[in-house]
């Protein structure tokens, strides 16, 4: 069992993003480059703005889902959850977001 559940204690994860980035909005997509690799990487408009609102400051994971679901009203709270479970696990591995926990 969790360690945290056990205590009774919330633990939050903290999100920004650990590289310089730019990017460029076209329309329906993303475009960001990380100055660090190199890489340039298209993204759908859901994980662009994410990804650009954690490049000006950091959020917890609970206040993107909030934004999520406020953005998008339309999809189930599931859905979104999902999303942004993904979008974390992707941009982790790409080496651009660094993910802490901090106690609530």
């Amino acid at each position: 069992m969790d360690n945290e559940l056990l205590i009774g204690a919330k633990v939050d994860n903290i999100i920004g993003v650990k590289v310089k980035i730019n990017f460029i909005k076209l329309q329906d997509e993303y475009v960001i480059y990380d100055h660090l690799s190199g890489d340039t990487h298209l993204l759908d408009e859901i994980s662009g703005e994410l990804l650009c609102s954690l490049n000006t400051q950091e959020m917890s994971r609970d206040d993107l889902l909030k934004k999520l679901v406020k953005n998008f009203a339309e999809l189930t709270w599931l859905d979104i959850n999902n999303y942004l479970d993904v979008f974390i696990d992707r941009f982790v591995a790409l080496d651009l977001l660094n993910v802490t926990n901090q106690r609530a």
